[in-house]
């Protein structure tokens, strides 16, 4: 069941109950927080399903949790219905003195997915993106090819897509994208950064568009752990959703550039070793060669470099650098 008409029958089915004036008792699946990974991506673990209950309580507290629940429920609705997008703070201000906090309208988000099974995006409802995008492309007649534009807020409504670009170049930091966007990269390749760990809309646009145009696709990462980190998370669903669609970037490629001696860099720490280890423990890393070769080479070197290093070199241009390991990934 689609969730537009899974909360229409909801909503009819409160109207009546209140109408009969007997007790509303809806029932929601949470889902172990912790996913599991099969054909590679991260999937909700639905045999490890329990139960949770709302319904309107006898304290204030619980019939407000109830009426915060039940709003949510309609905004929602009309949002599917209407065919209209809102963001996660856009929502809290539809009734401020309801929500209190943001926290708690969030949180009203996140029982509606719950209860529907599906992931927020599904519910029309984002957070403000805070990606970039530039390169030869036009998107619904919006060229990208001049400044640096925002992220689409609903990337899977996108219909109208000319590409020029070779290929995608995921970008880990604002710096390097900016660096690399007055460079005559950005006249052959569809540059993306979300400016550190990526949101949902700068996941979806990124694989929507992937999978639209086939282009291949490269992630610009610092060498560090958190770097490899970012990098899964775009090439895999994240493992810490519950409910979500399928984002992933199976194809992406880790772009390894050059690192001369005069390169700046600097020792790990106790962190990053800890947290090498924790990825190589995972399981998407032990399915994939590729990152296993990149953290080895880390853990064995103790020494980890930020892009920022490349733009600062004087060795090379950042653009000849990009392009030569362009041509050695591909």
């Amino acid at each position: 069941m689609d969730p537009a008409t899974h909360l229409k029958l909801t909503l009819e089915s409160i109207a009546d109950c209140i109408h009969m004036e007997e007790t509303v008792i809806l029932s929601i699946p949470i889902i172990s927080q912790k996913p599991i990974f099969r054909h590679n991506r991260w999937i909700p673990d639905i045999d490890n399903i329990r139960k949770s209950t709302i319904t309107p309580g006898k304290t204030a507290s619980e019939n407000r949790k109830w009426i915060v629940f039940v709003h949510t429920l309609a905004i929602v609705y009309n949002l599917l219905e209407e065919e209209r997008y809102m963001t996660k703070r856009e929502l809290y201000y539809t009734h401020v003195s309801l929500y209190g906090t943001q926290k708690c309208s969030d949180k009203a988000i996140q029982m509606v997915s719950n209860y529907l099974q599906t992931c927020r995006s599904q519910l029309n409802i984002f957070n403000a993106p805070k990606g970039f995008v530039a390169g030869p492309i036009h998107i619904d007649g919006d060229s990208y090819s001049g400044e640096p534009r925002s992220v689409p807020l609903n990337p899977s409504g996108m219909r109208n897509v000319i590409n020029k670009a070779k290929a995608m170049i995921i970008i880990e930091n604002q710096a390097t994208f900016h660096a690399l966007n007055k460079t005559r990269i950005k006249n052959d390749f569809l540059l993306v950064t979300a400016c550190g760990y990526p949101d949902l809309s700068t996941r979806s646009f990124c694989c929507n568009l992937q999978r639209t145009l086939g282009i291949p696709a490269f992630g610009l990462m610092d060498c560090d752990p958190d770097g490899v980190q970012i990098f899964l998370s775009y090439k895999y669903n994240p493992s810490s959703r519950t409910y979500y669609h399928d984002y992933s970037i199976q194809t992406l490629k880790w772009l390894q550039l050059d690192t001369p001696a005069t390169l700046n860099w600097r020792h790990f720490t106790e962190r990053d070793i800890r947290l090498v280890d924790n990825l190589l423990a995972r399981e998407d890393v032990c399915d994939c060669d590729e990152i296993q070769e990149v953290l080895y080479s880390m853990k064995q070197s103790q020494i980890k470099y930020e892009l920022q290093a490349w733009i600062s070199s004087e060795h090379e241009s950042l653009d000849e650098i990009v392009y030569r390991a362009l041509e050695e990934a591909q």
